[in-house]
């Protein structure tokens, strides 16, 4: 089986102290730098064992691991550094001081610039400064072909600066179509947004504020939600804690017309990982551009690209294995020393690593 053999598990909701303990191998670090479920504590010590050497780690799971960590002082030092691909990826980190990222535009300019502008620890007039006509925002997203990398950039900026559907005449189409499917622009401004271009107009008729007449979501029921199947009511579910996984696997199967935007799916993976892949009976069949469009946002989505009904089934036993696991701290060392050479299911390994310390 490919490299996701063994590195899955570490795609599965672990302590820290777990994490950290499976970081011995460059696949497995891997994972790890893009797992929904890592913790900012281990994401510190995993990039600490990869710039010493201890682990090889390639770039970009360094620039993952930067986004990850909740090391303030670190933070800090990587924003003032010299390289401006690590500033970027510490620009995205929402644990970032905020005056550092703004230091850290000033000094990188454009290759910052999009990172800041999705990172809500930037200061709110930067980022305004930044939306500004001229400031070359608009070319930073757009970026096609494919479309998808446009559409995320645009979506993303827009979800975490809905200020700009006030005046989203200034913008690009890529723009327009964000703001109507943002669950935070109201009737007025998605009715705007529709006027200034043909882009997103498809996401017009079928949005509920539109259909229903309806000032507000607070009316709908999560089911009314996720019946709608249009990007905005998709959101808003995704933010209602009653949701479930078998609700977020309704979302992903969604078959072509109605796929999920890209700023969906990296929605549903932030907050519940791959189990909602798990869950569906046959292989996402998601165009490949879809996938990179979405991985921009949330990394871990990238290995959809080749994921298939094994790695589904795989993943099931990690989830069964963590949770025998979960009060068994000798039983984690065991089974951390064992996986490297472990040819077999998760679930037997766990049986094997409490023989082995009992």
């Amino acid at each position: 089986m490919d490299k996701l053999n063994k590195a899955i598990f570490a795609l599965t909701p672990l302590d820290p102290e777990f994490q950290v303990s499976l970081a011995s191998s460059s696949d497995m670090l891997e994972a790890l730098a893009v797992s929904p479920h890592l913790h900012p504590a281990a994401a510190n010590r995993c990039l600490g064992m990869a710039v010493a050497g201890k682990v090889s780690a390639s770039p970009s799971t360094c620039w993952e691991l930067i986004k990850r960590v909740d090391d303030v002082d670190l933070l800090d030092s990587l924003l003032a550094g010299p390289s401006s691909a690590r500033a970027s990826a510490a620009a995205r980190n929402p644990h970032a001081p905020g005056e550092s990222i703004e230091r850290c535009v000033r000094k990188f300019g454009d290759n910052v610039m999009l990172a800041a502008m999705v990172n809500p620890a930037t200061p709110l007039e930067l980022r305004r400064e930044l939306a500004a006509p001229g400031s070359g925002l608009i070319s930073l997203v757009n970026v096609s072909p494919p479309l998808g990398h446009t559409v995320i950039r645009a979506a993303e900026v827009v979800l975490n600066n809905p200020w700009i559907s006030a005046d989203v005449s200034r913008y690009s189409p890529a723009f327009h179509r964000a703001v109507i499917c943002s669950p935070a622009s109201s009737f007025e401004e998605v009715s705007a947004a529709s006027e200034c271009s043909r882009s997103g107009r498809k996401f017009v008729a079928s949005h509920p504020l539109v259909r229903e007449k309806q000032a507000s979501w607070e009316g709908f029921t999560l089911q009314e939600l996720l019946a709608f199947r249009h990007p905005a009511s998709d959101l808003v579910a995704l933010s209602r804690p009653e949701m479930s996984v078998g609700d977020a696997a309704c979302i992903l199967g969604r078959p072509e017309p109605i796929e999920p935007e890209p700023q969906v799916i990296a929605r549903v993976f932030r907050r519940f990982g791959f189990l909602p892949v798990a869950l569906q009976a046959t292989p996402l069949l998601y165009a490949g551009s879809r996938i990179s469009s979405a991985a921009w946002a949330e990394a871990c989505v990238g290995l959809l690209d080749g994921w298939g009904l094994e790695h589904s089934k795989r993943l099931l036993d990690a989830s069964s294995a963590a949770d025998l696991l979960a009060d068994d701290p000798s039983a984690r060392e065991s089974f951390a020393a064992l996986l490297p050479s472990w040819g077999l299911g998760f679930v037997e390994l766990v049986k094997t690593a409490r023989r082995l310390y009992r």
